[in-house]
């Protein structure tokens, strides 16, 4: 790190890459309520995927949420707030999820709302085709 950055920021974490090459992970501001983080605090709880080593045990969970409340307590003590209205646009209810799982997460919303428009459309046909055949069914047990 710089002699500026040291200045300003105490590094408070450090991990390895993929190539075991260090690097600094977690710095903290010395004289101001900033974090900064190379790695996502939220991983442990929410992301479940067999390509990845992400560690969901007791440990990790807890660290996890350690962090988040650290964040929100930061965030909590800050003097800018979003008014009423920029707070209903930022709200999570606004945007689309995605999905991670089973590579959905490489589909663009429209791409992932089309999916499962036909996925819909074909249950549906498929329910019109057994409700077909059964009447057709019937109808011959009707006529013996």
């Amino acid at each position: 790190m710089s002699s500026e950055l040291q200045s300003f920021f105490q590094a408070t974490s450090v991990s390895e890459d993929k190539n075991k090459v260090p690097y600094i992970s977690t710095v903290e501001a010395k004289q101001y309520p900033i974090i900064g983080t190379q790695w996502h605090p939220e991983k442990n709880l929410f992301e479940w995927t067999s390509t990845e080593a992400i560690p969901h045990g007791a440990d990790a969970a807890k660290l996890a949420q350690r962090v988040a409340n650290l964040l929100v307590d930061r965030a909590r003590r800050s003097c800018h707030k979003p008014s009423p209205a920029e707070v209903e646009d930022l709200l999570i209810y606004n945007y689309s999820p995605v999905y991670p799982a089973k590579g959905s997460s490489k589909l663009s919303a429209e791409e992932r709302l089309n999916k499962q428009l036909r996925e819909m459309a074909l249950s549906e046909a498929n329910s019109r085709d057994r409700l077909k055949a059964a009447r057709k069914e019937k109808e011959k047990l009707a006529q013996t």
